[in-house]
């Protein structure tokens, strides 16, 4: 595969609500806010010759099992008891999977718009052919495995260092955390919808999803940090619900003295 290849990686939370956050490879200290940049810079990428691959920081497949007593169910590999991860249709994962599938439809579409002859695929045996200039995966950072302090320029650049990792080491796709044979692919989807390919077997295969990558030591140090935090937040909650109910009996007992 061909040295120029850049990454960019998107953390991709409500536009509206300003949690949508992209960082590119060749400036992990810089990053944007704006779909419109992003779909600008990589349009710009592939103009000048340059081969893309973009992580999208939300679930871009969904299982469809043969078996209707498994819907519902989360995507192999994708829950870690250890490390917190939650499955793709817990509130979170809903959510995100719903904002960012807009987000990256509409993305897409820009680039198309912009670039007449980008093609994009979810299959790393196509785009290590040559075969598209833009390959499309998931970034799954989650749990004790996300940037310490919170940020999400940090977890999109946890992402950036996994797939450099991978690349390195010539280990894809196996190196996907989640390895599901029946799916629909939204990722596939967005890709068809944004005239991308003609590929309809996109709709039905998996794309990579590679997690962050932190040596055994420190994820074990990360986890203990993740379930102190969790502990940390449940024990603020609860004594914000006592202060509140305190609040909510003193303000009453107030009333009825003064109503006596």
């Amino acid at each position: 595969m061909a040295n120029d290849v850049v990454i960019y990686v998107a953390d991709s939370g409500s536009v509206n609500g300003g949690n949508y956050h992209w960082v590119c490879s060749r400036a992990l200290a810089q990053s944007s806010s704006s779909p419109e940049d992003l779909a600008q810079s990589i349009a710009s990428d592939l103009a000048s010759g340059v081969r893309v691959v973009l992580g999208y920081e939300s679930p871009l497949f969904v299982p469809c099992r043969q078996n209707a007593d498994k819907l519902g169910k989360a995507r192999q590999g994708e829950c870690t008891r250890g490390t917190g991860n939650r499955p793709w249709n817990a509130s979170a994962g809903a959510r995100i999977l719903a904002t960012g599938i807009q987000s990256l439809a509409w993305v897409l579409r820009r680039i198309k718009e912009l670039n007449a002859n980008t093609t994009a695929t979810t299959s790393w045996e196509v785009f290590e052919g040559e075969n598209t200039n833009l390959f499309l995966w998931e970034a799954f950072v989650s749990g004790s495995e996300k940037a310490v302090p919170a940020s999400h320029v940090g977890d999109a650049i946890l992402a950036i260092r996994a797939f450099q990792k991978h690349r390195l080491a010539g280990d894809m796709p196996s190196a996907s955390r989640i390895q599901e044979p029946d799916v629909f692919s939204l990722v596939g989807a967005a890709i068809l919808f944004a005239g991308l390919s003609t590929e309809v077997k996109l709709l039905t295969l998996p794309c990579v999803v590679l997690r962050p990558c932190f040596p055994p030591d420190e994820a074990e140090i990360l986890i203990i940090q993740h379930k102190q935090r969790l502990a940390d937040r449940r024990e603020a909650k609860r004594q914000a619900e006592s202060a509140r109910i305190n609040a909510a009996v003193l303000a009453k007992l107030e009333e009825l003295g003064h109503g006596g």
